[in-house]
């Protein structure tokens, strides 16, 4: 079986569904996406298998709101459960100059994430740990790793774009447009209610903001 690992740009992605969920808030139940199952739609199951799964991320502490916190938390602490390999970057802060207000006020942007994704990839394939690497990203940041793999003949790279984006023209450029996510594979694909650890205690419980609706 040909060995499949998925590279998966956390702020890409989620913000991809955020978007859905925003035009209908009920919607919002998709972000308790189960990726293993989600990229199961995407791999050849008579000749593919998927070995590791990279979520790249990073919490974000600046947001005053802590139910946002606490329904992330709960998504990694899912994904951890189920063996996804979560590598967590940070928010930083930046002074940002607006034009229209003649002001400077503080952002937060992520750092660390796209370097941590495109160090990971590089490493993987350079180590030839698998046959096959995904790269679910829109980011065109991604490219000059994506054409280095390419260019050197590492493994086989392929592109899934988030839902409801377009896929980069850079890096489909260099490893074609590949797959896209819909929401019809996210609807079919989400995490169970709550989780137990070996002696049967609930270790993470979905938030009630994505309990997904009664049919």
């Amino acid at each position: 079986m040909e060995q499949v690992a998925f590279f998966v740009d956390g702020f890409n992605f989620y913000h991809a569904i955020n978007n859905l969920s925003k035009k209908d808030s009920s919607k919002n139940f998709l972000k308790w996406v189960d990726l293993r199952s989600l990229f199961g739609f995407f791999i050849d199951r008579h000749h593919q298998e998927i070995a590791d799964i990279y979520f790249f991320t990073a919490r974000p502490t600046h947001i005053a709101n802590q139910q946002v916190l606490i329904r992330y938390d709960a998504l990694i602490k899912a994904y951890e459960h189920l063996g996804i390999k979560v590598v967590k970057g940070k928010f930083k802060e930046k002074s940002t100059y607006c034009p229209l207000c003649k002001r400077n006020f503080t952002a937060h942007e992520e750092k660390q994430s796209d370097v941590n994704l495109c160090l990971y990839m590089l490493q993987c394939a350079v180590e030839r740990k698998y046959d096959r690497l995904f790269l679910v990203s829109r980011d065109s940041d991604m490219a000059p790793a994506a054409s280095m793999i390419k260019r050197m003949k590492l493994t086989n790279l392929s592109l899934l774009t988030p839902p409801e984006m377009q896929p980069s023209q850079e890096i489909s450029k260099i490893i074609g447009k590949g797959g896209r996510i819909k929401e019809t594979h996210l609807a079919k694909s989400l995490l169970a209610e709550c989780y137990r650890d070996k002696d049967g205690n609930v270790i993470v419980t979905r938030p009630s903001k994505y309990t997904p609706p009664t049919r």
